[in-house]
């Protein structure tokens, strides 16, 4: 009897071991249920916006689009049925620098500037630097961020952010804060309901960098490296509380999703990169794409790699370094989406940000060098 029961506990523990494997096997690596083409007609945007003056800010609608104009400083709409203009708002500041990077969302427009004669990452010092947010609804600008005096003027650093993201009533960036105990780099959170500015991360010294950061709703997520490499950071917003999160390999860019964190994995010498998610839900990261994904088609790149990380909602776009293609993750169906016959020229970049399900890239004609600018709506498949 002691017998038969020892056997019958060495089976049960062999079928368990053989189990939790596997299980761990599924929840570290989840490829993609199947690729497909999408071939939704894309409406080309230079038709509508001269944008040798003007850059694309997003969608109002699902027929009107926003543009900045460079000279004038107004944001307009166009109305892709009638062709016709209106003036929403123009961006006076304070400073009235030169734009340096946006972002848009839910009726939101964010940007910073400085008064840098000659905007360069490296040389740049982010003079008089600011960032503002601008209410497209009722016509409000708020000054977010900005020099204060415990800004040296000759200094050797730029502390104005080079990237923003906004979502719901909050804008996330990565930073510099100054003050009596010193200068320090630092990921800030604007809250644009309460008119209030937190710091949510700081650096121990100014040889410790931020990298990317997201935001949606509920966390902020954002890169940290150090002389350790880089690490993964979340701050619940509500709670106000910072935690790290140990990704299955050291990334080296991230986005944020409704409900998942991706990220893509550091570069390394004749190896593909690999693109992770994590489930908020479920606290547990999966491997989606790897090298062993078949996606780009007659081998084109020999090496897995993910150029200009894009999230909005629960898709995520990126284009290969090497190749000319567009793809889509739908998250929620775990289907990739290959964009390649919707385009008929050279990519030159994917237009900063992808706006809500509209996504939109810049792509020359090799023969006659022409620019245009193809936007595509993406919707989830079943």
């Amino acid at each position: 009897m002691k017998k038969n029961l020892s056997i019958s506990c060495i089976l049960l523990a062999v079928v368990t071991i053989f189990s939790l494997y596997f299980y761990q096997e599924r929840e570290t690596k989840s490829l993609p249920a199947s690729i497909e083409p999408y071939t939704e007609t894309a409406v080309i945007l230079s038709d509508y916006i001269d944008f040798e003056k003007s850059i694309y800010i997003g969608h109002k609608s699902d027929h009107e689009i926003l543009y900045k104009n460079y000279t004038d400083n107004y944001i307009r709409s166009v109305d892709l049925n009638t062709q016709e203009q209106q003036e929403l708002i123009k961006l006076d500041t304070q400073t009235n620098g030169t734009m340096t990077t946006f972002d848009y969302k839910d009726n939101w427009f964010v940007w910073s500037e400085s008064q840098d004669a000659e905007l360069r990452v490296g040389s740049s010092i982010g003079e008089n630097w600011a960032v503002y947010a601008a209410d497209l609804r009722t016509g409000e600008i708020i000054f977010v961020d900005g020099e204060n005096d415990f800004f040296p003027k000759t200094r050797n650093f730029d502390p104005h952010p080079w990237s923003l993201s906004v979502n719901g009533s909050f804008v996330v960036y990565a930073s510099y804060t100054a003050n009596k105990d010193g200068i320090y780099p630092a990921i800030k959170i604007y809250d644009l309901n309460n008119h209030k500015l937190e710091i949510a991360d700081t650096a121990d010294s100014m040889q410790t960098t931020f990298g990317s950061s997201s935001v949606n709703d509920k966390n902020v997520v954002y890169l940290k490296f150090d002389s350790n490499g880089s690490s993964l950071w979340t701050y619940d917003i509500e709670k106000h509380k910072r935690m790290c999160i140990e990704p299955p390999e050291p990334l080296q860019e991230i986005c944020i999703t409704n409900s998942f964190i991706v990220g893509v994995s550091e570069w390394q010498p004749q190896k593909s990169e690999s693109l992770y998610c994590y489930d908020f839900a479920h606290k547990k990261w999966s491997k989606q794409i790897d090298a062993t994904t078949k996606l780009y088609p007659n081998n084109i790149d020999s090496t897995l790699e993910f150029a200009e990380l894009q999230s909005s909602n629960d898709f995520i776009t990126w284009r290969p370094i090497t190749g000319n293609a567009l793809y889509v993750w739908d998250i929620t169906t775990n289907k990739v989406l290959d964009l390649s016959e919707n385009v008929s020229g050279l990519i030159d970049y994917v237009l900063y940000p992808f706006d809500e399900d509209y996504l939109v890239w810049c792509e020359t004609n090799t023969q006659t060098q022409e620019t245009k600018y193809p936007c595509i709506k993406i919707s989830s498949s079943s």
